[in-house]
């Protein structure tokens, strides 16, 4: 009797997740932005979360609203946009940030563009734009929604990322590995085992990977590797998105 053995060689690959073979191979800076001349002061440790208030006054004929963190004055607005007052602004302002009042060390404020717009951010939800009537003749909005950010960073004790400053990407769940066979395209046999790599939600929907072999200009063999969410493929592919496939075993007898 002979006794064929069956091994499974590994092999490390890159592999392009693609469909199917038809898919083709981004001296006014403390003065009036930042009002009060003196050193930032940082949220008191005890004072969590925050104190915000609003209030209104008036130079000449032009009305103000001012931002307070824990009775300090940390942004004035002087514009007003075409349904609100300045004063307006600064309550809508209070309303968005109340909203994202979480524990001190899950908060960051940043700028960033919405729309074309450069506003300032508080755990990457818009919170302020600045009009031009907010800042001094000449000033970018780009550098008056910066000084209005790290002020308010400053004011709340919580961190200022830079736009400059590249951000940790941190995927919304934790990703797992997994062993499934490889399965070849039309016939369903078995012909080896991959191992991949995902989301764990979308990680435990991948029930084999389907491998399809294709020719390119007629000289050289191309394998690509898909996972599916069934043990067998049919006539089409239901390909799990989001899963890529981390390296394969040919089985050999």
């Amino acid at each position: 009797m002979v006794v064929h053995r069956r091994a499974l060689r590994w092999r490390t690959t890159i592999v392009a997740c693609v469909l199917l073979p038809t898919a083709g191979a981004l001296g006014w800076v403390v003065g009036r932005l930042s009002p009060s001349a003196a050193p930032p002061v940082l949220a008191d440790e005890d004072r969590w979360p925050p104190t915000l208030e609003v209030n209104k006054l008036t130079e000449g004929d032009t009305e103000v609203g001012e931002l307070l963190v824990n009775g300090r004055v940390v942004i004035q607005l002087r514009a007003p946009s075409k349904e609100r007052t300045p004063y307006e602004r600064v309550v809508v302002v209070v309303e968005r940030l109340k909203l994202q009042i979480k524990p001190r060390d899950q908060m960051e404020v940043a700028t960033g563009l919405r729309d074309g717009e450069h506003v300032v951010l508080v755990n990457d939800a818009a919170l302020l734009t600045p009009l031009p009537g907010d800042l001094p003749e000449g000033m970018a909005r780009r550098e008056g929604a910066r000084i209005w950010a790290e002020a308010l960073a400053s004011a709340l004790g919580v961190k200022f990322v830079s736009p400059e400053e590249p951000r940790p990407w941190q995927p919304d769940e934790p990703y797992e590995d997994k062993i499934v066979p490889i399965v070849s395209f039309g016939k369903g046999k078995e012909i080896g085992a991959a191992r991949v790599n995902g989301p764990e939600t979308a990680v435990r929907q991948v029930q084999a990977v389907v491998q399809i072999e294709s020719r390119m200009l007629n000289w050289f063999e191309v394998q690509i590797y898909v996972p599916i969410s069934t043990k067998v493929p049919g006539e089409t592919i239901t390909r799990v998105q989001g899963v890529a496939v981390t390296a394969v075993g040919d089985l050999r007898l």
